[in-house]
């Protein structure tokens, strides 16, 4: 079994571990964000492995980004359509004046959000690219996001050509 299938089957029995409640009641778990998004209606999971729980070479994002932001950076990648082949999401995290800021604690820059196997399971995000400082498994080519990734994150007017090229290269910006 593939190191992304066996991601999300744990993930999504971490989920439904997390689900507490009578039968047929259905709890908010404290994981979960308590609003779908707009406009698709997706439901988002934190899970616990990238927000420090799993083991020292997992993707984590930084401890300065809230769920707040974690959940809108999702939400605008689901908005603009930012998605691959495989209709996984990707994003950036940008500040006000439009600097792209990092997301990990790896210094990475571009955060996936991965497609859930069936409609009912939640989103759940980590960030992916690049990766200057941090474990050797996480800063192979395979784990960059592909073209089309980066073309639509131009389109949309998330990143600059510049800005596009210099992190398809595996550069931060």
């Amino acid at each position: 079994m593939g190191r992304k299938r066996k991601e999300r089957g744990k993930a999504s029995r971490e989920r439904r571990s997390d689900q507490k409640g009578d039968v047929g009641e259905r709890r908010e778990a404290p994981n979960y964000w308590p609003e779908p998004t707009n406009p698709k209606g997706y439901r988002y999971y934190f899970y616990p492995k990238h927000h420090g729980a799993g083991n020292a070479t997992d993707s984590r994002w930084h401890p300065e980004i809230s769920r707040q932001e974690e959940f809108t950076i999702f939400e605008i990648a689901v908005r603009l359509d930012l998605a691959d082949e495989g209709g996984n999401l990707y994003n950036v995290r940008k500040a006000a004046d439009g600097t792209i800021l990092e997301l990990g604690v790896f210094h990475e820059q571009v955060a996936r959000f991965w497609k859930p196997s069936t409609e009912t399971e939640a989103w759940h995000g980590h960030p992916l690219w690049p990766v200057e400082a941090g474990p050797s498994n996480r800063a192979r080519q395979e784990n960059r996001p592909g073209r089309s990734v980066f073309r639509k994150l131009v389109e949309q007017g998330v990143l600059s050509k510049a800005q596009s090229h210099r992190l398809n290269n595996g550069k931060n910006i």
